[in-house]
């Protein structure tokens, strides 16, 4: 499927293949047969050896003493030399079967070499399977009363390849058979332009079919003749990084457990349409993921007995699908309205700070508005008790202390809780499928928390029943609760095979909305039951884009044909711990380092909070300018509640933070690619307003992209803020600024800073000399001081700082030759005095009128 040429064809897919048929322009119909007809299920060829080396080992026919791998690297180099040995010096040399065993170690046969090569044939067609839409064309051709011919490049004869395709089960529909091998030329080199010459009629009345994009595509156009692509063109293939595990796994396994051919398969059936990088995505990547998944988790519903599994919506919906397309024999998937919004609020029992941690859980910063909407309680009681905030994750278990000491505030959010409770029991009464095995709940991930407050509220029922939560991946959070006696059971590996279970799932886990936006069906987050145990949903007023539409697209033809794999070859998709850890590798490699082609549609999708109350795409304006001066040591640190899909953007900017990450997901140690900053630990302090004492402070030692940039990026909460301090070098040097910005959020009013030189009016230098537009010379102490606005005046809010910069000369600088002359300092000073002097009567009014209206609120 992966081939270095470009220009594809006009012409694409099994649907085009009959078009051509219907319109009664040809005669000929010719076929290429390998990765058309029938596919081998190994991401390349070679691969197999191995596995013909074991067979042969175990009948007695190899000397004890030689490994698989060993054959397998013989019978590569036994083709190579039986191909120079032909003679042929100007098109590619072509050779039989025979040929290729004469150059096999003498020593190590027993018996004569045809013997082998019996045997070899008997193991292709063993392994061999069928593209059988592809077949089916061959028949429809017949059928309207063209020829057809099989044009293979192959080491096979004729009869060879004719029995082969017998034995693997391929109907004979075909008039006649041309081989590399006995004409000793390729396609390419004139084998093509043979057979339709052998076929006595013109070029242009002759259709063929083939995958490569050189061999079948190109030599069909130099005859003359109409060619269908079977197969996607590698430059086109948006999501190649996918494929580097599988092929991994196939050269160590002798199998790719299917997935190849396929692939081929699903993207044949929907011809130009694959080409979309949204298509490739859902179809090449998610769709391994969740067949394997969806297989596993029914497979394990099983082993404990149980008859039905219960799949959580949101996308349990399509996990439902998936499972009944790859398990269609196994326990009965059944959707489960329930979301962690629903459940954990209707799980406070007591008003604890754990129950009240888990129900008002959300990636936004905590406001008063928030509890008030989760639990129908008074929001000036609420900010009387805990403040106007917001509270972010530094503060949060402060204010749920105070939540729940409040004893009014408490008994409210419990009496709220138990009406939804009682809600969602009269939804569970009826939705529930019990049987004689434990209740099985299946959902995409992530720590559990619906399996824990579903339990919670079931045993509330009466019904004493153990409740299994089956996963695809899961965080550290879901393994504490294991230790607690939960019994949660997850697909993808996170320990062992030398680090790189640990290190996929980790990286799907860091980046889980993609895998929870494919799967999410068209329907409304679920808010509530209602007295009659309803389930209430928001209303699906989610964007889905062209991109989302295709990419779902994507996975369920990727599922439709992976189905089968799953269902000959469970021990493979289900149990191997290696193969699960490369369908996380595969996910993985395409969240951590995709193309631009794929990353740029993808960014475009919109997700939902957890309360169903806003919706955001998965790319995050606020970082994207700090990108280009990115490492990406450093840009790993960047929480993921700050940004949903980093690797995404990186992509779109390009640079040298786009291939750092590439290469960590291939192995490579970011301490090791992104040096410690030669300027040292850099410090951001930000200061109330009319306080010289920090309100907030923070440290590092940045690190340092190929072009010598070190970005820092801090986010915190404070009662006000009036200032903000940047020192970058504590030992003096001389710094270039790419990039500062400052962001103030409070409420739903958002303020930005930007400073794009050196002497923009709210910045003022201490200990350092401005040497250009964006250059500062810094003496030992010296740092910026930059003056917010007064957006929020007193009140709480939101402080981003973003900066990038690098060094020109790291070393100690002289006092005497940056520091700034008093006289240059005292015209800025003295208009900054006067500006705060003005502020003053301004601030008094305002503060004034607010006191007025809250007054008057109550």
């Amino acid at each position: 499927m992966r081939h270095d040429r470009p220009a594809p064809p006009v012409l694409v897919g099994h649907q085009a293949v009959r078009d051509a048929i219907g319109s009664g322009r040809y005669r000929i119909l010719t076929s290429d047969v390998f990765d058309t007809l029938v596919w081998r299920p190994a991401a390349k060829p070679h691969h197999l050896w191995g596995e013909l080396g074991r067979v042969l080992s175990a009948a007695g026919d190899l000397p004890v003493q030689v490994t698989a791998p060993e054959f397998a690297m013989a019978r590569v180099r036994a083709e190579a030399r039986a191909r120079v040995l032909t003679g042929v010096t100007d098109r590619a040399p072509e050779v039989t079967i025979e040929e290729i065993w004469r150059q096999m170690p003498t020593q190590w046969l027993n018996k004569d070499p045809d013997a082998y090569v019996t045997a070899e044939l008997a193991f292709e067609a063993r392994v061999l399977r069928r593209h059988d839409v592809a077949i089916e064309c061959l028949a429809l051709a017949r059928s309207v009363g063209m020829r057809v011919v099989l044009v293979s490049d192959t080491y096979l004869h004729a009869g060879q390849l004719t029995a082969l395709l017998a034995a693997a089960g391929v109907p004979s529909v075909w008039d006649d058979v041309v081989v590399s091998s006995e004409h000793r030329r390729s396609k390419a080199d004139g084998l093509l332009q043979a057979a339709i010459e052998r076929s006595g009629v013109a070029a242009d009345q002759v259709l063929h079919i083939g995958d490569h994009p050189v061999s079948d595509v190109a030599a069909a156009a130099r005859c003359g003749a109409t060619a269908v692509q079977l197969a996607l063109p590698a430059p086109v293939d948006a999501v190649s990084h996918a494929h580097r595990p599988f092929d991994r796994y196939s050269e160590d396994h002798a199998s790719d457990g299917g997935r190849g051919g396929a692939l081929r398969d699903a993207f044949n059936e929907v011809g130009l349409a694959g080409f979309d990088p949204s298509f490739q995505f859902g179809a090449a990547v998610a769709a391994p993921l969740a067949a394997g998944f969806c297989g596993w988790a029914s497979a394990t519903a099983a082993s404990f007995g149980s008859g039905t599994v219960h799949c959580l919506l949101r996308e349990g919906g399509t996990i439902a699908e998936v499972m009944r397309e790859v398990a269609p024999q196994g326990p009965r998937p059944v959707t489960l309205h329930a979301s962690r919004w629903a459940v954990l609020r209707a799980a406070v029992f007591t008003g604890t700070e754990d129950e009240l941690f888990a129900a008002l859980a959300r990636r936004a910063d905590l406001v008063p508005e928030h509890v008030a909407a989760a639990f129908d309680v008074d929001v000036r009681l609420v900010r009387d008790v805990i403040g106007a905030g917001p509270h972010d994750h530094r503060t949060r278990a402060l204010v749920l202390r105070k939540l729940a000491a409040h004893t009014e505030l408490r008994g409210q959010i419990i009496e709220a809780s138990t009406r939804l409770r009682r809600n969602a029991q009269r939804y569970l009464e009826h939705a529930l499928e019990l049987d004689d095995g434990p209740i099985v709940l299946c959902d995409v991930g992530w720590s559990g928390m619906i399996q824990h407050g579903l339990t919670d509220i079931i045993h509330d029922m009466g019904i004493d029943r153990e409740v299994v939560g089956l996963y695809c991946a899961t965080t550290v959070n879901a393994e504490e609760r294991v230790s607690r006696g939960a019994t949660m059971k997850w697909y993808l590996p996170t320990s062992g095979l030398h680090g790189r279970a640990d290190r996929a799932t980790g990286t799907i886990v860091r980046y889980p909305e993609l895998l929870e936006r494919i799967l999410t069906p068209p329907i409304g987050t679920l808010l509530s039951f209602d007295d009659d145990g309803r389930p209430v949903c928001k209303p699906d007023t989610e964007h889905r884009s062209v991109s989302l539409e295709a990419a779902q697209t994507g996975l369920a033809t990727g599922v439709r044909h992976l189905g089968s794999c799953v269902r000959a070859d469970p021990a493979r998709w289900c149990d191997d711990l290696d193969f699960r850890t490369t369908l996380a590798e595969s996910m993985a490699s395409v969240l951590q380092s995709p193309d631009a082609r794929v990353a740029d549609p993808l960014l475009g999708w919109e997700h939902d909070d957890v309360a169903g109350s806003t919706a955001e795409g998965l790319g995050a304006s606020w970082i994207a300018p700090l990108l280009p001066f990115a490492n990406a040591f450093d840009i790993d640190k960047v929480p993921p509640t700050e940004v949903f899909w980093l690797p995404g953007m990186a992509a779109l900017g390009g640079g040298a933070l786009a291939a750092q990450l590439d290469a960590v997901e291939r192995g490579a140690d970011s301490s090791l690619l992104c040096p410690v900053s030669p300027l040292g630990v850099a410090t951001i302090t930000v200061f109330p307003r009319r306080s010289p004492r920090a309100a907030a402070m923070w440290s590092d030692t940045p690190r340092v992209n190929p072009d010598g940039w070190s970005t820092l990026t801090y986010r915190c909460t404070v009662p006000t803020a009036g200032a903000v301090t940047l020192q970058l070098c504590p030992d003096g040097g001389v710094v270039e600024f790419g990039l500062l910005r400052v962001e103030l959020q409070h409420g739903d009013t958002h303020e930005e800073l930007s400073i794009d030189h050196v002497d923009h009016d709210a910045v003022n230098s201490v200990l350092a000399r401005r040497l250009g537009r964006s250059t500062l010379g810094f003496a030992p102490g010296g740092h910026l001081r930059v003056s917010l606005p007064a957006m929020a005046g007193d009140a709480a809010c939101v402080v981003r700082v973003s900066v990038a910069y690098r060094g020109i000369g790291a070393e100690g600088v002289d006092p005497s030759l940056v520091g700034p002359s008093a006289l240059r300092q005292a015209p800025r000073r003295a208009w900054m005095v006067t500006k705060e002097w003005l502020r003053g009567p301004a601030r008094r009014v305002s503060d004034a009128l607010r006191s007025l209206r809250t007054r008057m609120r109550r």
